[in-house]
């Protein structure tokens, strides 16, 4: 009964080790084939590991990505927008100094024993979002054929000169 149980404990401990491999190769070809980018971090920000098409999106290599803080990344300092987590829309650095508007959502990587071992950062690239917001944005507040600022504009205008004045109140008209 002893070397059944001996038997039984190295088959389990067999097991777990192959179902442990296939599941990091899973991992590793999912990182690597995602769409998006994707980098594996440290607590510290440091990146560990980044995939190819982040690589691409920001014109680095792995070697030049790893051991970067992703917070030298940042454009300017601390521009994120959206949750303190860090989730939400930042503009960054591609390595040709350009700036790049993306939409960065952070995950941790838990070991079994539920500690947080890394930081998982997905980032895709919403530059074209950006410039046709940026496009809408303009188009309210100005006329299609001149360019020139039209009466939204100057609504909107007339509305923050009041409020900057402090005369929020209703009119009187005693």
């Amino acid at each position: 009964q002893e070397q059944d149980l001996r038997l039984t404990s190295e088959i389990a401990r067999h097991i777990a080790e192959r179902d442990r491999g296939e599941a990091e190769a899973q991992f590793r070809a999912v990182f690597q084939q995602a769409s998006v980018g994707v980098a594996l971090c440290a607590l510290d920000g440091e990146i560990l590991e980044s995939n190819a098409a982040l690589q691409s999106m920001l014109g680095f290599t792995a070697d030049d990505l790893r051991h970067r803080s992703f917070g030298a990344l940042a454009a300017g300092g601390d521009d994120r927008t959206g949750r303190p987590d860090g989730d939400g829309e930042r503009l960054i650095r591609r390595k040709n100094a350009s700036p790049l508007w993306v939409e960065q959502t952070t995950t941790q990587a838990v070991a079994s024993d539920r500690r947080t071992i890394a930081v998982i950062r997905m980032i895709q690239n919403i530059e074209g979002r950006k410039n046709a917001e940026g496009r809408l944005r303009f188009d309210a507040t100005h006329d299609a054929l001149t360019g020139l600022h039209n009466r939204k504009y100057f609504d909107d205008a007339v509305d923050a000169a009041v409020v900057a004045s402090g005369n929020c109140g209703s009119p009187s008209f005693a």
